[in-house]
């Protein structure tokens, strides 16, 4: 069927025109007026920066939202070296070679734990829980176990050759785990005879489950599928020593220094037990990092601007906790017992 074309007549071209016109015009000047910027939201107010004084205990029960100073919380007249949570008790060691404990720093007195006299004028260096007692590392006089019910001290030390030791640890199967400056040791006599796995400059940290153990070496981080028999490096970064927690659905690793001076601290994580890892850094640039704790959902780390908390296992993280340090020797070391996060103002070095 033809498709009929109506005849225009030429007063409605001039119609048709004119709309078309003013069509335009309306269109050029909406393209230059002027638009207004969208209204950004204030950021939030900084948190001052937290005073803390020396010899003082800081401790945080909702998650770091907030921070108190503990009244009281160090035994008086002695200088705090290092912190622990063992057995559900802090434990703090001191100078003139002494080691207190409290289930409740601020809120229950120290006590004073029992050593032996071949302590004395030797620094105390780790405390560690075991099945069959405590353990305790004595800076170059090497390892210890207290004999349960008693405060006394065996040495496990005849057959052990290295006496630096940074970590101690059991597995599933019962034996001991000892990281020092030459690698990893091993016992399964109840440190009778020792067993020298893994050969390194140094290893740090000690992760143990009931599959797997993880370690930091001087090559990076070594794991082991047979309770410390073998190793294996499978974060390969030599030179550097990386610090181990376990967290929510993982383990995170943080580097605490690499070759060369280098202190560049990025942050891994791995949720299969070490095989493959990820590299987590974001809003964590805060200078030197110290230390990793971890409480319910939230990871903590302490490092040269205070303390800062994720959420996330490391993806993201807010300063909760800003602090004004002394100098580059000057840090803050965590620990955690049940749902409260302590920290205690100590230096690194002599």
């Amino acid at each position: 069927m033809p498709i009929l074309l109506q005849q225009v007549s030429p007063q409605q071209k001039n119609i048709m025109r004119y709309f078309a016109f003013a069509l335009l015009l309306a269109f050029a000047a909406y393209r230059y007026l002027p638009v207004q910027a969208p209204k950004s939201t204030p950021a939030p107010a900084c948190k001052p920066a937290f005073e803390l004084p020396a010899n003082t205990m800081i401790a945080s029960t909702d998650g770091g939202s907030n921070w108190e100073i503990l009244p009281n919380s160090l035994p008086e007249g002695l200088n705090p070296l290092n912190l622990w949570s063992i057995d559900g008790d802090v434990f703090l060691s001191t100078n003139l070679s002494r080691v207190y404990h409290s289930p409740q720093p601020g809120k229950t007195p120290w006590e004073q734990l029992q050593l032996n006299d071949q302590f004395e004028d030797n620094h105390v260096s780790g405390m560690y829980g075991g099945r069959n007692g405590r353990y305790a590392t004595i800076a170059s006089l090497g390892l210890y176990r207290q004999l349960p019910g008693t405060g006394l001290w065996e040495s496990l030390n005849l057959t052990l050759p290295d006496k630096m030791i940074s970590a101690v640890s059991e597995t599933a199967d019962g034996a001991i785990l000892v990281a020092a400056s030459s690698g990893i040791y091993r016992s399964t006599d109840g440190g009778q005879s020792w067993e020298h796995p893994y050969v390194s400059d140094y290893t740090s940290n000690l992760i143990v489950t009931e599959n797997m153990v993880l370690a930091s070496g001087g090559r990076g981080i070594v794991r082991s599928n047979d309770q410390g028999k073998t190793w294996e490096n499978v974060l390969v970064d030599e030179g550097s020593t990386y610090q181990i927690k376990e967290v929510a659905g993982g383990i995170v690793a943080l580097r605490l220094d690499g070759r060369d001076g280098n202190f560049d601290t990025p942050l891994f994580f791995t949720a299969d037990g070490g095989k493959t890892w990820e590299r987590r850094e974001a809003g964590l640039m805060m200078g030197r990092k110290y230390d990793l704790e971890s409480v319910g959902n939230y990871l903590f780390c302490s490092h040269g601007e205070g303390i800062s908390r994720s959420a996330d296992g490391g993806k993201s993280w807010e300063l909760v906790l800003p602090t004004q340090l002394e100098d580059e020797r000057t840090y803050i070391q965590l620990v955690v017992l049940g749902n409260t996060v302590y920290g205690i103002k100590l230096q690194t070095g002599c």
